[in-house]
């Protein structure tokens, strides 16, 4: 219940990646998938996703690495590994991935992103 007044949070490290939570729905089915076929990186990719979005980080960051591995000039793969890593309270080391982004994809949504996810990791491990 609300009385109107706002409550200011504490920033945390997860809260720099916020995105809409998964229902866990087909996670057994894209475990199965990669099972039969490990190299298969479409797969990989949405088991990834899946895995970030239903808080499984620590399973997430595994696929990641290993994708960004098979296709570092895919941003998307540097993106989400570095916002699992924030989410882990693994600042530091969600730096350089966020910096491969802007790198990659200056000038487009992502990159813009990873630039402002950047300046709040950066500012949170300066301590402001």
């Amino acid at each position: 219940m609300s009385d109107g007044s706002q409550q200011k949070r504490p920033a945390r490290d997860a809260d720099l990646t916020q995105y809409q939570r998964g229902s866990g729905e087909g996670l057994e089915e894209l475990r199965k998938g990669l099972a039969a076929e490990p190299e298969n990186l479409v797969i990989k990719e949405w088991l990834a996703f899946s895995l970030y979005t239903n808080d499984r980080i620590d399973e997430a960051i595994d696929l990641y690495v290993d994708l960004t591995a098979h296709d570092p000039d895919k941003p998307m793969f540097s993106y989400y590994l570095a916002n699992c890593y924030a989410k882990k309270g693994r600042l530091v080391e969600a730096i350089e991935p966020w910096e491969r982004v802007i790198w990659l994809a200056d000038g487009e949504v992502m990159g813009s992103k990873a630039k402002a996810l950047l300046g709040q990791a950066r500012r949170l491990l300066a301590g402001s």
